[in-house]
């Protein structure tokens, strides 16, 4: 029986800040040639191949055009949109929110905020979502600069699993007619009729950036 040299050894592992994880691998010793093929493999499987949850839609109370901007918000609402493009969700043990059961789970703002002082920067920790776990809280969402846009500020998110990035004209649950509801399982009644649900093209992936090197190893003075 041949006995494999190559083994995975993990070197580092840090989180320094709540928005910074970061770890470093190593795997060796292989033949002279195959560093380089390895790692693009396993680039490509982490980025791509790894199944993850990112938000594919949202809805603002009183907008019906991503284009617009709403008062006593600093964030435009594409700014806004792009915000929750980097919310990262990891899935809860025992949760009902199983692949493959429903397109999409939904998540909301919070009731009971508490709005002490302005500006107030609307996080990731201020969503109430039952179904999956919130990896970064301190994610930022948009910037309220009054009492009345706190009050005014209503925000719903859909939420799915896949991978990749995908855009949002081949997500489950997305009719292909435009003045259609862009979710139709959804309960029409959990939302406010004057707003518009937009899609948004979803970023699945559990990690965001990968890269390697290739080093030398001698082997018996080879």
């Amino acid at each position: 029986m041949i006995k494999a040299a190559a083994t995975l050894k993990s070197l580092q592992f840090n989180r320094d800040h709540l928005t910074d994880c970061y770890g470093r691998l190593s795997f060796g010793p292989v033949n002279p040639g195959q560093g380089l093929t390895i790692g693009n493999a396993l680039r490509r499987i982490l980025l791509n191949d790894l199944p993850g949850i990112g938000v594919i839609g949202a809805e603002i109370d009183g907008v019906q055009s991503e284009f617009s901007t709403l008062p006593g918000v600093r964030e435009s609402v594409i700014e806004i949109f792009l915000n929750l493009r980097e919310l990262v969700f990891a899935p809860i043990e025992n949760s009902k929110m199983q692949k493959g059961t429903k397109p999409f789970s939904y998540a909301k703002l919070k009731e009971n905020i508490q709005f002490n002082t302005f500006p107030y920067l609307v996080t990731a920790q201020d969503l109430d979502i039952a179904d999956y776990h919130i990896v970064d809280p301190n994610q930022p969402i948009a910037t309220l600069l009054s009492k009345k846009a706190a009050d005014t500020f209503k925000l719903t998110l859909f939420i799915s699993q896949g991978h990749g990035y995908q855009a949002w004209k081949k997500l489950p649950g997305v009719p292909q007619i435009m003045g259609q509801r862009f979710f139709e399982e959804f309960d029409v009644n959990r939302t406010n009729p004057e707003s518009v649900t937009f899609p948004i093209d979803a970023i699945f992936m559990p990690i965001k950036q990968v890269n390697f090197s290739i080093q030398e190893h001698s082997v018996d003075g080879e």
